[in-house]
This record gives structure tokens, sequence and C-alpha cells, in this order.
């Protein structure tokens, strides 16, 4: 497991920690580890996600990746 750190734009109250948190939770291979206004801590399984995939989730809530790393 490896954990990837994500800044978000457009995140604005906690409906949006709600939506983004049970989006990566539900992808296979992912975990929201913590997800706050502003930022997401992610657990990506590299068995069965990519740090990718964990970005795209980000994009389909209708947020924006403003950077990301490794941790």
């Amino acid at each position: 497991m490896k954990r990837l750190e994500i800044t978000i734009n457009g995140m604005h109250c906690e409906a949006c920690v709600a939506k983004l948190e049970a989006a990566l939770d539900a992808a296979p291979g992912l975990s929201a580890e913590s997800v706050s206004i502003g930022s997401a801590v992610a657990t990506v399984d590299p068995d069965s996600a990519s740090s990718k995939d964990a970005l795209d989730i980000v994009r389909e809530c209708g947020f924006q990746v403003a950077s990301f790393r490794n941790a």
C-alpha cells in the first residue's frame, strides 16, 4: 500500500468532502485515509489501482487537482 497526498481546488463544504470520500472508498484498490476541504490522503493498493485512478476520481467528482505527491 502507498499513500497519495492530494491538494484539491473546488471543495467548499462538508458535502464535497463526503462525496469525494465515498467515491474513493467505493473504488477497488483505493481508500480515503483522510479527506478535508482542500486536501485528501488516499491509500492506494498498487496491485489493483494506481495514483492516476485516485486523481481521476477527484476530477470525476468535479474538483481540480492542484498538486499531488506520493507519501
